[in-house]
């Protein structure tokens, strides 16, 4: 919401001081930093939910839990990120969140948090 009114804000500062005709762009300005932050919160995101899902195997080494179990280890989605997708076993488990800038993110049980999907 912020984006469009520093924009609106902008526009009108330029007409009032005479340099209407040279108005930048200003699309790829808001966008940009945007899909960073999406990006961001998808990393931390996969950390967090992997954090969950190693502390949930202290206590149960026999399985996987489920996404909605992470929520008793300190994991919980939010809006910025899809739910985390938990795939393999309890010995070789990965971890895979969805940004909403597009981009999916990943870690294995031994990796860090790497672009694209669980191998």
């Amino acid at each position: 919401m912020r984006a469009p009114l520093l924009a609106i804000a902008a526009v009108a500062l330029l007409a009032l001081s005479g340099c209407a005709g040279q108005v930048p762009a200003l699309s790829g300005a808001v966008t940009e930093p945007r899909g960073d932050a999406q990006d961001a919160s998808a990393r931390a995101a996969v950390s967090a939910a992997k954090i969950a899902v190693t502390t949930a195997l202290i206590d149960d080494p026999s399985a996987l839990p489920s996404v909605a179990e992470l929520s008793d280890y300190g994991y919980a989605p939010d809006a910025e990120t899809g739910a985390a997708v938990i795939r393999g076993t309890a010995a070789d488990f990965c971890v895979e969140v969805a940004s909403l800038s597009g981009t999916v993110f990943h870690a294995t049980y031994s990796g860090s948090v790497t672009e694209g999907t669980c191998p």
